[in-house]
């Protein structure tokens, strides 16, 4: 199985990322890309990612990551 998503290629280092904190990333059927976090928190966007919305997104699960990484250490 790929482990190649299909996401912007900026985002697939964050894909892994998030997977092995033990989250999930999934494309769903409406091209959108659920994000599900270590912590349970889910958020979603779009498959591109571009724009500025996309990137404070981008930027929250980054910081939830972080938060995380800090509490498990």
């Amino acid at each position: 199985m790929s482990r190649h998503l299909g996401i912007n290629k900026d985002l697939e280092p964050l894909a892994r990322h998030v997977r092995r904190a033990g989250g999930r990333v999934e494309i769903t059927r409406s091209n959108h890309v659920r994000w599900t976090m270590p912590s349970g928190h889910t958020l979603r966007t779009g498959l591109t990612m571009s724009g500025p919305t996309a990137r404070a997104r981008q930027r929250a699960i980054e910081a939830e990551l972080n938060e995380w990484a800090d509490r498990h250490q």
